[in-house]
């Protein structure tokens, strides 16, 4: 019996080692890949639009462009940008129970809201001083945001109840900033995310997707506008020549609306908004695709930079010159002529 075993096992090796000689050995030496027709000459990559990128460090929370530079709202100080050398030009402390909520610019000055004690500070632009403070009537509660135009600046925040919690509804106050205090505090039925001003009116984004339009002349609540629905994002509201432009990033549209009848015009489809600026030409949007550029005369995207960084800034501010997007803690410039369709 130990022999026949003995038998099978050689056998066994045997063809073992014969269907091993029999497989095709695996090649060592490398492999030329296989000719294919070429796809014609490969287009040059689009340049980035991002030409400069300037530190700010902090938490910004407002950003503008105007009275001769960018101004950086953040932490405990306005933090002004120099257009011409892209550099940090000035930093103005603005530092007492809290900093500066938001930025404008407008009437001669840079504003800054201050929750607590509940003020307005105004910037020189000249001198990069504070030169005013101006009480407001108590700390500020809610979601702050300020706008500033040749003669008056508006500041929206939320309303409180007695023991300093939120309430329903909100507060718009008219400043006039040659006498250095409020001269109106409208009572608003619902809470404000954003306000934009123009010389006739002042628009109001509230958390319920409405715009409220409060007269200049009167000081008084029109008709609330149902336009579609901010989500509790600053910025999401902005006006000029063209209009008044609306973020709606639950729709993932832009809307726009006459100032003049108070009706929905268009409605654009732009990606999640959040954050918008209008220049004179173009209104400027950051959503979920990046940074998009509208035509108001078209009333469509004319063009989208998908950049990751663009997808992932928080504030935008433009000018006649350049488009700025904020992160973090940085600041980023950006080249009109390079976003292109």
């Amino acid at each position: 019996m130990a022999a026949i075993l003995a038998l099978v096992v050689v056998a066994g090796l045997a063809a073992t080692g014969l269907v091993m000689a029999e497989r095709p050995r695996t090649s060592t030496a490398p492999r030329t890949s296989a000719t294919t027709a070429s796809a014609g000459p490969v287009a040059p990559a689009r340049p980035s639009p991002v030409v400069a990128t300037i530190a700010t460090g902090g938490f910004s929370y407002g950003m503008v462009a105007g009275a001769g530079g960018l101004w950086v709202a953040g932490s405990d100080e306005v933090t002004r940008i120099d257009p011409a050398t892209d550099t940090v030009a000035a930093r103005v402390p603005v530092a007492t129970g809290s900093g500066p909520a938001a930025v404008a610019v407008g009437a001669g000055a840079v504003w800054a809201p201050v929750a607590v004690p509940g003020a307005l500070w105004g910037i020189d632009p000249e001198s990069n001083k504070v030169v005013a403070k101006i009480p407001l009537g108590g700390p500020l509660a809610g979601s702050i945001s300020v706008s500033a135009t040749r003669d008056t600046v508006w500041v929206a925040a939320g309303a409180e109840v007695g023991t300093g919690a939120p309430a329903p509804g909100g507060r718009l106050l008219r400043i006039d900033p040659r006498r250095k205090r409020v001269v109106a505090d409208i009572a608003l039925p619902v809470a404000p995310v954003a306000i934009a001003a123009d010389s006739s009116a002042a628009w109001v984004a509230t958390a319920r997707g409405q715009i409220l339009m409060v007269s200049g002349k009167r000081n008084r609540v029109a008709a609330p506008i149902e336009a579609g629905g901010p989500l509790g994002f600053g910025q999401t509201i902005a006006v000029g020549s063209t209009g008044v432009w609306l973020a709606d990033p639950f729709d993932e549209q832009i809307v726009r609306i006459d100032p003049r009848t108070r009706r929905v015009m268009a409605r654009i489809p732009a990606g999640a908004v959040t954050t918008l600026a209008v220049t004179g030409d173009d209104v400027w949007a950051l959503s979920s695709l990046g940074l998009v550029r509208v035509d108001p005369a078209r009333d469509r995207v004319a063009a989208i930079e998908p950049g990751a960084d663009l997808r992932r800034a928080r504030l935008l501010a433009a000018d006649a010159g350049a488009v700025w997007t904020a992160g973090w803690s940085s600041v980023s410039r950006i080249d009109p002529a390079l976003v292109k369709p």
